[in-house]
Order: C-alpha cells, then sequence, then structure tokens
C-alpha cells in the first residue's frame, strides 16, 4: 500500500512540475505573439520601378546608366489609433564581425577601396508623420555616379519608429524602445558578374565581448556581394615559430562589396601575453583562397589593459560566492518540498497503524 501511495506522490509532483512548465511557455508564447503583431508601429510597401532587376523581391534592385537620377517610392502606412512619427536614414551596407551584413546604422567604418559611398548617392527626408489610418509616400532620390564601376553599390533605408513615451526605471530614468524597418537598395550599370578580392590588412591584440582575442581585419576590394560563402581559417603563433597558440574556423560568411570586416580568434580565457606574434590567415571563396601570414606585436601596456577587462579572467576577480548560496539554497529548497510531497503519506500510514494497534489494545484489556 505504501509504495502505492508513494508512487502517486511522484506521479503528482511530475504532473504538477509539467503542467507549470506547459503554462508558462504557453504564456510566453501567447504573449510573444500579441506583442510582434503591432510592435514597430506601422507598415510599408515598396513602390517598384521599371528598371527593376529581378522583380518584386522585397528591396529595390536598380539598373541604371552613370549619371542617371531617378527617385522611387516607399509607402509607409498607419493602422494604429495614434499618429506616428518615423525617423529615416540612409546606409551604406558594412560587414560586421560575425560575417554579417549590416544595412543600418552602424560604427563601421568605409573601406578604403569604397569609391562611391551609399549615402553619397541616395538622399531622402529624415522624417515623416503619419496620421492614424492613414499612408504617406516617401521619395527616395538616387544620383548614380557619373563614372561607370563595376559590380554592385550596396545599402539600404532605415525606418524607424520612436517610443518617446518608454518606460520609467527604478531611478527615474526613461528607457525607449526603438522598432524598425530596413529596405535594401542594390545600384548597378551593368548585371555583369565580378569575383571578390580578399586582402588582409593587418592583425593585433584586442577584445570581442571583453574577452581577450586576436583581431584580423580584411577587405572585399571589390563591388561583388558575397553571400554565406566566405570561409576563414586563422593560427596564431610566436613569431618564427610552428606552435599553435590559438586557433579559429568560421564558414559560410558573407561580406559585402568594397567593405571590411575584423575576425576575431579567443585567446581561450588565457591571459594576453606581452611580445611577437604572426597571425596566419586562409579565406576561402569557392574555388579562390587567398593567405597570408600578418605580424603583430603585443605591448606590455596593451595586455594589462585588456586583462583588467577580461571577464573570463576568473583567477583575478575570484568566484561570485552570492550566485552559488543562491543556486545551492534554491536547490535545497526544491529538495525538502519534493522531500516533504513524499513523506506525507507515509506519516499518515504510521499514524492510522498505530492508531489501529491502540483499538486492538483497547479491546483486549476489556475482555
Amino acid at each position: 500500500m505504501y509504495k502505492k501511495i508513494k508512487g502517486y506522490s511522484i506521479r503528482i509532483v511530475i504532473t504538477t512540475i509539467t503542467g507549470l512548465l506547459l503554462f508558462l511557455a504557453l504564456t510566453i508564447n501567447t504573449y510573444a505573439n500579441e506583442t510582434e503583431k503591432n510592435v514597430v508601429g506601422f507598415n510599408y510597401k515598396i513602390e517598384y520601378p521599371e528598371n527593376q532587376v529581378k522583380g518584386e523581391n522585397g528591396y529595390f534592385d536598380l539598373l541604371n546608366e552613370p549619371g542617371k537620377e531617378q527617385i522611387v517610392n516607399i509607402e509607409l502606412s498607419n493602422d494604429g489609433q495614434k499618429d506616428v512619427t518615423v525617423n529615416l536614414s540612409v546606409n551604406g551596407t558594412k560587414t560586421n564581425s560575425n560575417g554579417v551584413l549590416e544595412y543600418g546604422p552602424t560604427d563601421i567604418e568605409n573601406d578604403q577601396s569604397l569609391k562611391f559611398p551609399f549615402e553619397k548617392l541616395v538622399s531622402t527626408q529624415e522624417k515623416v508623420e503619419i496620421p492614424s489610418g492613414g499612408t504617406k509616400k516617401v521619395p527616395i532620390k538616387i544620383q548614380m555616379p557619373e563614372t561607370s564601376f563595376d559590380g554592385i553599390i550596396l545599402g539600404g533605408i532605415h525606418m524607424k519608429k520612436e517610443d518617446v513615451t518608454g518606460d520609467k526605471t527604478s531611478q527615474g530614468a526613461t528607457v525607449r524602445n526603438t522598432y524598425s524597418y530596413i529596405v535594401a537598395m542594390r545600384l548597378q550599370n551593368t548585371e555583369k558578374k565580378i569575383k571578390p578580392d580578399i586582402k588582409f590588412n593587418k592583425a593585433k591584440g584586442d577584445q570581442r565581448n571583453y574577452r581577450n582575442s586576436v583581431a584580423i581585419n580584411l577587405s572585399n576590394t571589390t563591388g561583388s556581394l558575397v553571400k554565406d560563402k566566405l570561409d576563414i581559417e586563422t593560427q596564431i603563433t610566436k613569431r618564427d615559430s610552428k606552435e599553435v597558440l590559438y586557433e579559429r574556423k568560421q564558414t559560410g560568411m558573407s561580406i559585402a562589396p568594397n567593405s571590411q570586416m575584423d575576425f576575431y580568434t579567443s585567446m581561450g580565457g588565457e591571459k594576453m601575453e606581452p611580445g611577437n606574434y604572426s597571425a596566419h590567415v586562409l579565406a576561402i571563396i569557392g574555388e579562390d583562397r587567398w593567405e597570408e601570414t600578418l605580424d603583430f606585436k603585443i605591448t606590455k601596456e596593451e595586455a594589462d589593459k585588456y586583462n583588467k577587462r577580461d571577464v573570463g579572467l576568473v583567477q583575478d576577480r575570484g568566484l561570485d560566492w552570492k550566485i552559488i548560496i543562491l543556486i545551492v539554497g534554491g536547490f535545497l529548497g526544491f529538495v525538502i518540498v519534493i522531500f516533504i510531497i513524499i513523506k506525507r503519506p507515509q506519516n499518515r500510514k504510521q499514524s492510522r497503524l498505530h492508531h489501529s494497534d491502540k483499538k486492538v489494545k483497547s479491546k483486549k484489556r476489556t475482555k
């Protein structure tokens, strides 16, 4: 009987925990779906011109002659109950350190090979007011370079609605939530395909996400767009040594036309040591390969600076005992609750047996 009660209690605990997890998952999913419906606050529609190259594919893909001026339109609509202000900006496409294209505002600098920055060729108004239930047409002006160019010039139209009300923090500051759309734009003189050309610029000691790394800066020096086909391999050694200290291999990355990117090789949580190093780099795109060795130096000042910032150097900071105590305390509390739930039927059974035994003894005395 006790085994049945114990098994039944365990099933109750498991069922209860499973039910709670399902409830939380459904609640979060429902909230996310409701939030996504109106999170941006406005919608857009592209008006494709006649010189659109590849049909209605979600972005502008324009073929124009040198020196030609053109205006294309994006229609914005507001289905909400309040008026909406949309801020607009024009940005050339860059490549971030993950090998992902950035069409919006970014701090990444232009590459030296870029002759015609997108922002110099394309312009639009800085903001537009959309009344509740209304629409507004936003003109985008394009001025093609006077001289012809090979490949493509790539950029994006960034459209952002700002939440001016914001949320108050415990310190009284206002946190503004921003939501946005980006419409990509490709400009070209011809549809002739050109090959990328990778150039390795320099290597240096650096940090990524506050962890010691070696940064290798490289560029795609042509107007060729590489989508998900760039593979990079790196090996870091002491100068004039063959012993590999750190290495990394990453496949399936992208790189924008005439753009640069920083490729990071982690030091694996180790301290950065001053000295002379070499970075052996290999880039592969299809059947094309580029390989080079870049020498660089890490000074004592640089090593000390980065080591102080590195969040992975546990030996310098010690363990966070508050977090450990909270985790252990929470686990012990969970174990105690489970123990009480399982033990309760056993105590009840023992109590009934003890009470029954008293009755039997009482009857014997009566006889």
